[in-house]
């Protein structure tokens, strides 16, 4: 179902009423598909790292350094993110606080770029 199905995925995410649970199996999915929309699916990523919800605003955060080291390690991705915005929202997200797994590996990323 490709294009389609990650539209309507895309759109469901925003459903205030899933659980969070159901919000994080969607993001997973959506990272599997993220080539249908790559800038649409990173600009969801960064706004889910603000998140309320600890358990959407670390996996979020989580996906953006793998996208991010997916960018270094091929550059031939076209993956629109640039360090600065990425630092900025992995710090808000720290500040907001993160499960100790993914912020260790924020802090760890923060270290290293």
């Amino acid at each position: 179902m490709g294009r389609t199905a990650y539209d309507y995925l895309l759109v469901k995410i925003d459903d205030p009423n899933l659980t969070d649970y159901q919000v994080l199996n969607l993001l997973r999915i959506l990272y599997q598909m993220k080539y249908h929309d790559i800038e649409q699916f990173i600009n969801k990523l960064c706004f889910l790292s603000q998140d309320t919800r600890i358990n959407v605003r670390s996996t979020a955060s989580f996906l953006i350094i793998c996208l991010f080291r997916l960018k270094k390690e091929f550059k031939e991705l076209y993956i629109p993110l640039d360090s600065e915005t990425i630092i900025k929202l992995l710090h808000n997200s720290l500040a907001m606080d993160l499960h100790q797994t993914v912020r260790e590996q924020v802090e760890s990323f923060i270290e290293s770029i």
